[in-house]
């Protein structure tokens, strides 16, 4: 699949690499092309499928017998391209559009549903839930506008999001149907904006970011699900953000310009915000971190902006072994 040149997104990017089931292969939107590597040799990655198209966030089934990932192309044969949500094997093969007006799968924990974002020229983006083979589409987002970050439970019942309704950034969560859709989280009545939420885990905690609504600074925050109680987890210079709890919840990978400028590093640290130390600080931005399922690497995305764009080696997909 090849894609449109388009610049990454920041500070939090539509899609991290995803990883198979057996934490063996990761496959991932690396600048020009949607790619898979294996984890033995991360560096020597090759184009996925086979169907031209401008593809992007590619989600791995947790059965590892599908990807899920949109694409801009043309319903059918004569008419003009639209944003759609397709599945194809493992293999990248077999393609099947199922959802149409649609951007950014992802799979629910049992793999039986996919969350997305409704996407129709014209009306506010809404997060909306189908089964896994498209049917049975449902508007879940309890209205708000830029709602595109989201987060399942451990059970598959609910969906944590973002979005931006009564003039402030709220976190909010709801069930698979929409009915039961709340706030949990306004930013202190407004002064910041809360985004991005990351539900732990054991289901119990949500981690966010807590963004400065005047200056270029945020930190991640912790919210228990049982008390309403908040946590401030870290309190850095700069900004720090696209965190990401480990598979048992003991850890969590984040990037952050704690160093200066304006160049974003990897990060790991304990739950409870101790015991924090760089993993990588490659030239260029490091972004979009994503654990492997047994919990013991890091898959990571690097664009390095002192490259040409014609240059292969502006974009890159990188992988640490931290056991």
């Amino acid at each position: 699949m090849r894609l449109q040149n388009r610049p990454q997104a920041y500070p939090n990017t539509e899609s991290r690499p995803t990883w198979s089931p057996d934490s063996r292969r990761v496959i991932a939107e690396v600048g020009s092309d949607t790619v898979v590597a294996t984890r033995n040799a991360p560096s020597k990655t090759e184009s996925f499928g086979e169907k031209p198209a401008w593809v992007n966030t590619p989600d791995w089934s947790p059965q590892g017998d599908s990807v899920a990932f949109s694409a801009h192309t043309p319903r059918a044969e004569g008419e003009r391209a639209t944003w759609g949500i397709y599945t194809c094997d493992s293999e990248g093969k077999n393609y099947k559009r199922i959802l149409n007006d649609a951007k950014n799968p992802e799979y629910s924990p049992a793999g039986d549903r996919i969350a997305f974002t409704l996407y129709k020229s014209g009306t506010p983006e809404r997060i909306a839930v189908a089964d896994a083979d498209g049917s049975n589409p449902t508007v879940v987002g309890g209205g708000g506008l830029q709602q595109t970050d989201l987060s399942w439970d451990p059970q598959g019942h609910q969906i944590a999001y973002d979005t931006y309704k009564d003039g402030r950034y709220q976190l909010r969560i709801t069930d698979i149907t929409g009915r039961k859709d709340r706030v949990i989280s306004d930013g202190q009545g407004g002064l910041y904006k809360d985004r991005t939420p990351e539900w732990s885990p054991d289901g119990n905690t949500i981690m966010f970011e807590r963004h400065n609504r005047v200056v270029p600074q945020s930190d991640l925050w912790t919210m228990d699900l049982k008390t309403g109680q908040q946590k401030q987890l870290t309190s850095l210079p700069g900004r720090t953000y696209d965190a990401t709890w480990s598979p048992d919840g003991r850890r969590i990978a984040f990037l952050s310009t704690m160093e200066g400028g304006d160049e974003t590093d990897l990060y790991l640290m304990d739950a409870d915000g101790k015991n924090m130390k760089m993993l990588s600080g490659l030239p260029g931005d490091e972004h979009a971190p994503s654990w492997s399922p047994d919990g013991k690497a890091l898959a990571f995305e690097r664009l390095d902006w002192s490259k040409r764009r014609n240059d292969p080696e502006r974009y890159s997909l990188h992988i640490i072994e931290l056991e």
